[in-house]
């Protein structure tokens, strides 16, 4: 069988394209830039600590194109199952639970083979501001992304309460060898 772990490394350093089509108000809104991630601790149990940090954004917005600041890095805590446990930053609020919770890998605590389906669900959290939300994930294929080998793995997570409630679909692959992100959409 395949079993999907992360097997981050200290020091290691990843950086990422981004490009994000969003809808605010009605209107559309592109987001661009590169992502860094930096891991900076993994513990005895497999659980990882990453510092991400956005440079060279830029947002366009109703037919405007602005820069996006430099911000101080968010550090995100993730249990050995890739679910997040916490993020620290200058600017956290429940907006970057639900984020990461819509957009996060889980893996599964089994052995799985293609084609395979998985089930994350979680309560709200009242300290973080997280509601509840249940994710199903779909082992796909085994396929060679730009020369890395690869599993490729959809997603679907939809929030389950409150007023406006958020869901994400999407479609990842990740190192076989690391568990590592290669690309995602």
């Amino acid at each position: 069988g395949i079993r999907l772990v992360i097997k981050p490394t200290v020091g290691e350093e990843l950086k990422y394209s981004i490009k994000a089509n969003l809808e605010v108000a009605g209107t559309e809104a592109v987001l661009n830039g590169t992502q860094v991630e930096k891991t900076i601790d993994v513990d005895k149990d497999g659980g990882y600590t990453l510092e991400s940090r956005l440079v060279d954004g830029k947002v366009e917005f109703a037919g405007q194109s602005m820069d996006i600041p430099p911000a101080p890095a968010t550090v995100t805590v993730y249990k050995k199952d890739g679910s997040v446990k916490e993020i620290r930053g200058d600017s956290v609020e429940a907006g970057a639970y639900r984020s990461a919770n819509l957009t996060s890998a889980f893996f599964p605590d089994k052995d799985l083979k293609i084609g395979d389906e998985w089930t994350n669900e979680q309560k709200a959290n009242s300290s973080s501001g997280a509601v509840a939300f249940k994710s199903t994930f779909k082992l796909v294929a085994d396929e060679k992304v730009n020369g890395i080998d690869s599993y490729k793995i959809t997603s679907v997570t939809k929030e389950s309460e409150g007023d406006t409630p958020a869901s994400a679909e999407g479609t990842t692959w990740l190192e076989k060898s690391t568990g590592r992100l290669v690309k995602s959409t």
